[in-house]
């Protein structure tokens, strides 16, 4: 499943390929050896919301909005504050 998301910042973008990650027993969570932390493949709105709130970080598949094939994106998504704050 490909997320449809829009404005979402990143903390800190990794340039690791979610391939290149060890694997757990968890099919969508690896583990990232340089930072030393697992990375949450989020497929829903609500795995992201979760993910965030943890301050996890995370491995989402977007669109590429030019045509080109579907890529992961990963990183530590910047929280932000609550609406209406």
């Amino acid at each position: 499943m490909t997320l449809s998301l829009r404005n979402c910042p990143f903390a800190f973008r990794c340039d690791r390929k979610w391939t290149s990650l060890k694997p757990t027993r968890e099919p969508d969570i690896r583990f990232c050896g340089d930072c030393q932390r697992e990375v949450h493949r989020c497929h829903t709105e609500g795995q992201l919301a979760e993910a965030v709130a943890r301050n996890r970080c995370i491995a989402i598949q977007v669109e590429d909005f030019i045509g080109g094939p579907e890529r992961v994106l990963m990183g530590v998504p910047l929280e932000l504050p609550p609406e209406g704050y």
